[in-house]
């Protein structure tokens, strides 16, 4: 799992955010990702989507399915907010080898802040808390 803590701004003090190798919706056959967050770091709630699944999706619009797709970490820009998604992966059809996948994250201004919210493509959802 990799946890961060939202950057904080006038009416939000920051979020702790949680991101880790679960098919919480059993789609992905285990290669995918789940979320979570926390005002508090205490109490946590979990989305019921995938935060990242087993397909990648190129800019010139061609998909590939992974085998496995796994130890999510994120890396954060200069302010706080995370701008790719590493996962150790495996190719469909290869059960020797493995990569390092980076991938860029689809993020949309915040409103509130300067910040941003990532949004998961497939489902439209936003990693950030309420």
């Amino acid at each position: 799992a990799h946890y961060w803590r939202a950057p904080a701004h006038a009416s939000n003090p920051g979020s702790f955010h949680a991101i880790f190798h679960s098919d919480v919706e059993g789609s992905s056959h285990g290669a995918a990702g789940g979320h979570g967050w926390s005002k508090d770091g205490v109490n946590w709630e979990f989305s019921s989507v995938n935060a990242f699944d087993n397909v990648l999706e190129f800019d010139n619009g061609t998909k590939v399915k992974l085998r496995q797709r796994e130890r999510p970490h994120l890396v954060m820009d200069e302010k706080g907010n995370p701008v790719v998604l590493t996962n150790g992966a495996g190719w469909k059809d290869d059960c020797d080898h493995v990569f390092t996948l980076a991938q860029p994250i689809n993020t949309v201004p915040n409103e509130k802040s300067d910040s941003s919210t990532v949004r998961h493509k497939e489902t439209d959802s936003y990693f950030e808390a309420e």
